[in-house]
């Protein structure tokens, strides 16, 4: 298994642009530490099926495939934006995991087989979604097992004060159809009670908490 530092530095090895080791990977600091002690305490079965929406520059399915866990990687990006095909096909090789990358929008398309993940992770992914974020979790809640779990970041609002996004809260976003997709930009901030009343609408448990050394939110929500 690998340590973070180690899967680190394995993507800045092997990442097609030079901006993973000079920007992306001190970004990740203030969240990536925190995801993985979150992951590591839920006791995973051994080679688990997991969900990652926006895997970003592929430090976590790293990290997780060399804990030999099946990763299915879900971004409206093209493979190899980020996260290259040759990537994959080194981390398959290398932990005899199976890793997979899909190219849709998660807010308006449903994703197969249902029921059929023990964990999904979404990290910095909700306040870019050009829909409202609403439609993303309920297809989030509906792809895991039923004692599945899932793991959702986002900034905290107070901590980004000069940020002013196109939308003050996740449920003034339109829904699908109702308007033109927004560009790549900062959609909405979250605040703890603004990821708390989202993830309720679909998870019946939902645990929010932002780190002392993070500018960051965290959700760990559990769908039954």
């Amino acid at each position: 298994m690998l340590s973070l530092a180690e899967a680190q530095d394995w993507i800045a090895a092997h990442a097609p642009s030079k901006y993973y080791a000079t920007t992306y990977r001190h970004m990740e600091a203030d969240y990536l530490p925190e995801l993985c002690k979150t992951i590591n305490d839920l006791s995973l079965p051994t080679r688990s099926q997991i969900l990652e929406i926006g895997p970003g520059w592929g430090t976590m399915v790293m990290y997780l495939a060399s804990r030999g866990h099946d990763l299915m990687l879900v971004d409206y990006l093209a493979l190899g934006t980020c996260v290259t095909a040759s990537q994959l096909t080194a981390m398959s090789h290398r932990f005899t995991t199976r890793v997979h990358y899909l190219q849709i929008d998660i807010c308006d398309h449903i994703m197969s087989p249902q029921g059929s993940y023990d964990l999904a992770i979404c990290t910095q992914v909700l306040p870019h979604l050009k829909w409202r974020a609403d439609a993303a979790i309920s297809t989030i809640h509906d792809c895991l097992k039923p004692n599945g779990q899932a793991i959702v970041s986002v900034l905290d609002r107070p901590a980004y004060p000069h940020v002013l996004p196109a939308c003050e809260h996740w449920w003034q976003v339109p829904k699908y159809g109702e308007d033109e997709p927004r560009p790549e930009t900062v959609v909405t901030m979250y605040d703890a009670a603004d990821l708390a009343q989202l993830l309720r609408r679909s998870f019946a448990h939902v645990e929010v908490w932002r780190p002392e050394d993070s500018t960051c939110l965290f959700a760990r929500c559990t769908r039954s």
